[in-house]
């Protein structure tokens, strides 16, 4: 148990270091506070089609789960660039002991990143928008912030380890967070979607949980709200599970040939 622990302490702490969040309380602020507060107020105009409508609670809400499941998602894709860069990756791949350890010290950074940058964006929206007098109101948005880590990890740890296949561990990384919240529905309902894209958005763990917040915003703890929430946290289980098995394919890869390069193209 020590050893797990102190397995998973390490792997936070380097977690921590390779983000860039970590360079410098200036970087802190503006990569925590200054770009998920416009990054938000940008989504919510987008969702009121740059003020030509009033946008309401549960487009905020989208606007701050979005910013903050992004950034997590791009976090953890990031962590699994940095380890091929660095040459971690191969260390990884022959580690026999403490490797789940490792793996929830570096998500449990990332979750709590998301987590903290979709408060902030939320704040920044409820600037804009007010919650809606109903009771459960801030049960539901605290609800669906704890959900972006979930909804989240999955997708970052699928785009990393999809990324070994590429000479630019990076690229997929970068079209995910162009391409995330046009396709799960952060400016805009999935409802509005062309036919089929909106069946095919709900595959993305994000793309449910933005609509349970939308549900629960209009209906409360609904049965559509928590349909939506399973959805997501069920989704988001199917990324992680094919994520390892993605990853898995690429360590039996490497221990064969004896190089992880060998792999990417």
């Amino acid at each position: 148990m020590t050893g797990a622990g102190s397995t998973y302490r390490a792997a936070m702490v380097i977690a921590w270091r390779a983000l860039p969040e970590s360079i410098s309380p200036t970087v802190r602020a503006v990569r925590l506070g200054v770009i998920p507060l416009l990054t938000s107020m940008f989504y919510l105009a987008m969702a009121s089609g740059a003020g030509a409508a009033d946008p309401d609670a549960g487009d905020a809400l989208a606007a701050s789960v979005g910013v903050g499941s992004v950034a997590a998602s791009v976090a953890v894709a990031t962590l699994v660039a940095e380890d091929r860069f660095e040459g971690t990756t191969p260390f990884l791949f022959i580690a026999p002991h403490g490797t789940v350890a490792s793996w929830l010290g570096r998500f449990t950074v990332v979750a709590g990143l998301g987590v903290l940058v979709a408060t902030v964006g939320l704040l920044a929206t409820l600037m804009v928008v007010q919650p809606s007098g109903r009771s459960d109101s801030w049960g539901i948005i605290a609800l669906v912030l704890i959900g972006v880590a979930p909804a989240a990890i999955g997708i970052g740890f699928l785009i990393g380890a999809a990324s070994l296949s590429l000479r630019d561990s990076l690229l997929l990384s970068n079209i995910a967070e162009y391409v995330l919240p046009l396709a799960a529905g952060v400016v805009a309902p999935l409802s509005v979607l062309w036919h089929p894209i909106d069946l095919v958005a709900r595959v993305i763990p994000l793309a449910n949980l933005i609509e349970a917040g939308r549900t629960g915003v209009d209906e409360g703890m609904s049965e559509g709200f928590w349909g939506d929430y399973a959805l997501a946290l069920g989704t988001g289980v199917v990324w992680v599970i094919a994520a390892v098995v993605v990853w898995g394919r690429f360590e039996r890869r490497a221990r064969r040939v004896g190089t992880l390069e060998s792999s990417a193209f």
